[in-house]
């Protein structure tokens, strides 16, 4: 069975935030917490952003087809 190299990348982005909510968290103090909140809520809305971009397979990996 051939998988294309964009559909493996994708999967394995997709399952990576699965596989991290499996380690504990390091504790952190509620003052720490509140710095870091907004950097964490921006990040995962990035990361969303990133994930939700499609890319055809027909471009290779420096952009030509």
């Amino acid at each position: 069975m051939i998988v294309p190299r964009r559909r493996l990348l994708q999967a394995l982005t997709l399952a990576a935030p699965a596989l991290a909510q499996q380690q504990p968290l390091p504790s952190l103090s509620e003052d720490r917490l509140k710095v870091l909140r907004p950097v964490l809520d921006r990040r995962a809305a990035q990361l969303k952003a990133l994930r939700a971009f499609e890319v055809d397979d027909s471009v290779g990996p420096n952009g030509r087809v």
